[in-house]
């Protein structure tokens, strides 16, 4: 049986916790008497109660009383009994209960995240994981600077709602580009431990913001910043960028500032040139971030040595780049010196091109003052300029030559300018008023003269008189040359037979040479001499290998050849013909008798490609063309031009039937051939000319090359001499040689293809015409010429509309009065004579086309006419315009109000008047209102080109109108008769009372402007109004100024059969029913009358009782 005193063991007393770590526990106890040994029973424990997990127990025996338990969790509690032993019998225990130290936090799972808010707080997000063993209940967060002071703590308790992955705090309100230490303290139970001395750095400083430029000049720049609340002090640097695609940077300028620092004055800059600065704050020594980099042009350095030389109706402008360089661009503006703002002319020239402009523009105006005003440009930015004014040269005095009568008892004056290049541009005034007489006697007065001679009947050539001669030029008189004449008979020269070839008496042939009159500028030219009697037949090939570019440049050389022949009946005629498989007529020779009735007709051909007949074109010539029928004449001479891109199938055909015209005229007709292209047959061309084939057989390389047989055609028609013709080619040979720059097979030299082609010069087309300047390499051969085309190009289709050419000797060509809104094609080509043949180069082309804006609308040209709700302006334009906008806006403008606007076609034929000018129509239907001011701006395009700033005008409807007349008033019914202004929708008519002022009665409309108003009150008193509108596109009406009329209406009828009558012997009493009217008396008597019989009628007008008996 057990021992009773072994049973009896006590508990061990005052057991103690003496060291905890994170997986042990180590106990000390007080000895238990007869106790040999000492076992630890251990529970772990779950909340803070301890509540024991039984199936989580371990024993753990001690020899003495102490001892240390091992292999426990982190961060967990346990329950321990602690009770003796003898024998393996064991006593009573005592409980104590203890809690593991949690693992710490491990220092490589800890994340920051900086940040600087608007504010420029700096704030620390801490990011960490959880101990991955044992539990934990909440953790201390401490953020101490390097001194060891603790700035803030943060304790972040275990949340399963807001643990996501990881546990986080945030620190505010710390220093910038600071080092701080963060300790981590984890809780579990009533132990902790510490993850201690982790390093953050906080942001750097924030850098300056908003870095503007607040002034600049070439050289230096002043820039503005918000500063960084947080900085010590601020560092910038200043560079050039010396390549702006791949950003080189040269340093110019770095350095530190105060805090306090606003505005930086930055020099040593580079003038004209891109430059770069950004800003970083300093704070504890640290360089923070650099700012956004400010980009910025210095402004380039002005030009050097500018001049100005002002013409008459030119100006010149040169200067010299900077010397500092760093220009771009320039720009040259013209405007007048009292009118800043209004430019008449602008040139832009790229640095590197010929610093010399001349400016034609015809707004620049004689005798006025303009400043010339030149811009140095770098960048998008930098501008810097300056001007030079002056005053043009007035126009040139004209100089009174001779006055004397002519035969005919005609006074003739005759003057001339100086200036001979300018005397084609101007007009003149001429006055005329007898000497002593001047208040008398009215003055002749005549102006926009053309020419430089009059002719005038009106003068007594025994009286003297005072004449005065003034040139105009662009609405500017110049001074006059005013002179007192004395004409008398004793001056009449002998009858001249020509005046153009018999001078007066004493007059030398220069002085005759200036008797000219104004003549049709079509046909103006040297042939005006011709006296010959001249048939030219003109054979057009419009087969597909022409194609309508070439058909097109075919008709222009057509328009330039037949404004250069004397047209007239007993001269020259004209017949013109198409072919291809069939036979067209444009106009015989009997069809026109002007050259602007021909070139009318030239401009209408149409192009239709097909095959090439040459032998039934020839064919019809015979049977159609050279017949009395058509026009021929009996005795004249007969010239046939056949032009051809391609060949016969048949050379034989083309051979006979050619023959066949030469034997049936015989000696008065020649043909001459005309192949273009290389794919001609010389076999064909040689078989239809006429001998000599030198003289008569043409080999073109393409259709622009056509001027050549102008002056062939001209010296047919006895306009030019035989060696006028053939001065630039060897009258010999014409045949022509291509060069390929490689020598033929007789190793002939060929010029070189011109080299540096430009199109240096480009007048801004703020005028009417514009002015192109082509600059090339010339070849150096001697004898050698250029020759030079410029094409126009219609924009919007790609079309040639004008081919411009040019033969130079020089290394330049000028076009001038070029018509706006097209675009410019260059090309040149080298040309000299090789022998007994012309050699050409290939052609050089212009890279690049010239597009000149569309004209804009010249406000004084406009001829307005305004009606009530329309308008109508009309204009010319000189040069190609594909359509126009408008915009009519009401004046005063309001917020929110829309603007009236209108695309107007140019080749819609409703937009062209009789005159040929541009017409745009605006009504009511558009929403235009009477009486209203509209401003109008007119926009030109063509192609995607557009005016650089629109023509700008004011317009004043008119107010609509009526007026009512009356025209019949019966019991109560009234007609009336409504007249009112054009251009209304409809008229508003009302009859009110006067009484009551509501509307009265019904109105029928009868037509023809008449109205009815039916059921009307009797013996009323009204008023008719008339009132004109017009319906806005809102469908609102607009309404004009009424008109109103007054009237009555008769009273109504008694009616006979209520009349009662008694009648005695000298009185007769009479009454009747009452009608309604203002008033009315029933009874009526009638005295002292004889007895007889009577008769009468009662009527009621307006108040008023008439009897009649």
């Amino acid at each position: 049986m057990p021992d009773a005193h072994i049973q009896n063991i006590d508990a061990p007393a005052l057991v103690n916790i003496v060291e905890v770590t994170n997986d042990t526990i180590k106990l000390e106890w007080e000895d238990v008497p007869d106790a040999d040994e000492y076992r630890a029973m251990v529970y772990e424990s779950m909340g803070s109660d301890f509540r024991v997990i039984d199936s989580n127990r371990k024993t753990v025996s001690f020899k003495i009383n102490q001892g240390r338990i091992v292999g426990l969790q982190p961060g967990t509690g346990y329950t321990i009994l602690v009770q003796g032993s003898r024998k393996g019998n064991a006593g009573k225990s005592k409980a104590v209960r203890a809690w593991t130290k949690p693992n710490p936090v491990n220092a490589d799972s800890i994340v920051s995240s900086t940040r600087v808010d608007s504010d420029a707080n700096h704030q620390i997000d801490i990011f960490f994981d959880p101990p991955s063993i044992g539990g934990h209940d909440s953790f201390d967060l401490i953020l101490r600077d390097p001194d060891g002071n603790w700035e803030e703590e943060r304790n972040v308790q275990k949340s399963e709602v807001e643990f996501i992955g990881k546990y986080s705090a945030n620190f505010v309100d710390l220093k910038p580009s600071t080092t701080y230490l963060l300790d981590i303290i984890t809780y579990r139970g009533d132990e902790q431990t510490i993850t201690k001395d982790v390093e953050i750095i906080s942001d750097h400083a924030i850098p300056p913001t908003n870095l503007r430029v607040k002034r600049i000049t070439p050289t230096s720049a002043i820039i503005t910043f918000d500063p960084s609340p947080d900085a010590d002090e601020f560092y910038y640097e200043v560079y050039q960028l010396v390549d702006s695609n791949d950003r080189q940077k040269q340093l110019r300028k770095r350095e530190t500032v105060d805090r306090t620092v606003r505005e930086i004055l930055v020099d040593n800059l580079v003038p004209g040139s891109p430059h770069g600065m950004t800003m970083s704050s300093i704070a504890n020594g640290i360089y923070g971030k650099r700012s956004k980099e400010l980009n910025f042009f210095t402004q380039p350095a002005v030009v050097e040595n500018l001049e100005v030389k002002f013409g008459t109706t030119e100006l010149q402008v040169s200067f010299e780049p900077p010397s500092d360089g760093g220009v771009d661009y320039y720009d040259i503006i013209v405007e007048p010196t009292n009118e800043p703002g209004r430019i008449v002319d602008v040139k832009q020239i790229r640095a590197g091109e010929w610093l010399v402009w001349t400016s034609q523009t015809e707004l620049l105006l004689p005798g006025q003052d303009y400043t010339v005003t030149v811009s140095s440009f770098a960048g998008a930015d930098g501008e810097n300029k300056t001007s030079k004014s002056g005053k043009m040269k007035s126009p040139p005095k004209p100089t009174l030559l001779k006055n004397f009568i002519d035969d005919r008892n005609n006074l003739r004056l005759v003057w001339e300018v100086t200036d001979k290049k300018l005397g084609p541009l101007v007009t003149y005034a001429v006055k005329i008023v007898e000497a002593g007489r001047e208040d008398a006697v009215p003055a002749l007065e005549l102006d926009n003269l053309r020419q430089t001679t009059i002719t005038r009947p009106e003068f007594d050539s025994t009286r003297p008189y005072i004449v005065s001669v003034r040139s105009k030029l662009r609405k500017i008189y110049s001074e006059g040359e005013e002179r007192e004449i004395q004409v008398s008979s004793s001056l009449f020269p002998t009858k001249p037979t020509s005046l153009r070839d018999s001078p007066a008496p004493g007059e030398d042939n220069k002085i005759t040479e200036n008797l000219v009159e104004l003549t049709d500028p079509l046909t103006s030219f040297i042939c005006e001499n011709s006296t010959k009697e001249v048939d030219m037949i003109f054979l057009l090939d419009s087969s597909g290998s022409v194609g309508k570019p070439n058909f097109q440049v075919m008709k222009s050389w057509m328009r330039r050849l037949i404004s250069g022949l004397n047209i007239a009946p007993g001269r020259t005629q004209v017949s013109v013909y198409l072919y291809n498989n069939i036979f067209r007529t444009i106009f015989n020779l009997n069809e026109h008798q002007n050259a602007y009735d021909m070139i009318t007709a030239i401009n209408k051909m149409v192009y239709s490609g097909k095959g090439t007949r040459i032998a039934r074109a020839l064919q019809s010539a015979m049977s159609k063309v050279l017949i009395p029928q058509s026009g021929l004449r009996p005795n004249s001479e007969i010239y046939l031009y056949l032009l051809t891109d391609g060949k016969e199938s048949d050379v034989a055909d083309v051979n006979n039937m050619a023959n066949d015209i030469k034997d049936a005229f015989g000696d008065r007709i020649t043909l001459t051939a005309v192949g273009i292209s290389r794919s001609v047959e010389n076999a064909e061309l040689y078989a239809i000319a006429s001998a000599p084939k030198k003289d008569n057989v043409f080999l073109l390389e393409n259709y622009r090359d056509l001027d050549t047989i102008t002056k062939i055609a001209h010296y047919h028609a006895g306009c030019l001499r035989r060696e006028a013709v053939y001065t630039d080619v060897d009258p010999d040979s014409f045949d022509v040689v291509i060069s390929e720059n490689t020598p033929d097979a007789t190793n002939k030299p060929y010029p070189p293809i011109p080299k540096n082609l430009r199109v240096v010069e480009k007048m801004t087309p703020t005028g009417k015409k514009a002015t192109l300047t082509a600059e090339f390499a010339k070849s150096r051969t001697k004898k050698a010429a250029t020759e030079v085309v410029l094409e126009q190009v219609r924009t919007s289709t790609k079309e040639i509309v004008e081919i411009y050419f040019r033969e130079e000797k020089s290394d330049s060509s000028t076009f001038d009065d070029l018509p706006l809104g097209f675009e410019y094609h260059c090309k040149v080509r080298s040309v000299h004579k090789v022998s007994r043949q012309m050699v050409y180069s290939e052609w050089k082309y212009f890279n690049n086309f010239v597009s000149l804006s569309p004209p804009a609308v010249e406000s004084s040209d406009i001829e307005i006419t305004e009606g009530s709700t329309t308008f109508t302006a009309a204009f010319p334009i000189n040069g190609h315009v594909d359509f126009f906008m408008v915009e009519a806006i009401r004046q005063p403008e309001s917020r929110g109000q829309k603007a009236i606007v209108k695309k107007v076609e140019t080749t819609d034929p409703e937009n062209i008047d009789d005159e040929g000018r541009f017409l745009i129509n605006f009504n009511s239907a558009d929403g235009i209102a009477s009486s209203s001011t509209y401003k109008v701006k007119i926009d030109s395009f063509a192609g995607n080109q557009k005016t650089e700033k629109p023509t700008e005008f004011l317009i004043q409807t008119t107010e609509i109108t009526a007026r009512v007349m009356l025209t019949k008033i019966e019991e109560n019914t009234i007609t009336a008769r409504v007249t009112a202004s054009e251009g209304i929708d409809g008229i508003d008519i009302r009859v009110l009372s006067r009484l009551t002022f509501g509307d009265q009665g019904r109105v029928v409309e009868l037509g023809d402007n008449t109205y009815k108003v039916v059921d009307l009150d009797f013996n009323g008193q009204y008023k008719i109004t008339a009132t004109p509108y017009t319906i806005r596109p809102n469908g609102e009406k607009n309404f004009g100024r009424s008109d109103e009329q007054p009237f009555w209406t008769p009273p109504a009828s008694v009616d006979c059969a209520s009349i009662d009558i008694n009648a005695y012997a000298t009185k007769i009493d009479l009454q009747w029913d009452p009608v309604w009217v203002t008033y009315a008396c029933t009874n009526f008597q009638l005295e002292n009358f004889k007895q007889c019989s009577l008769c009468f009628f009662i009527k009621m007008f307006h108040h008023v009782f008439l009897p009649n008996i």
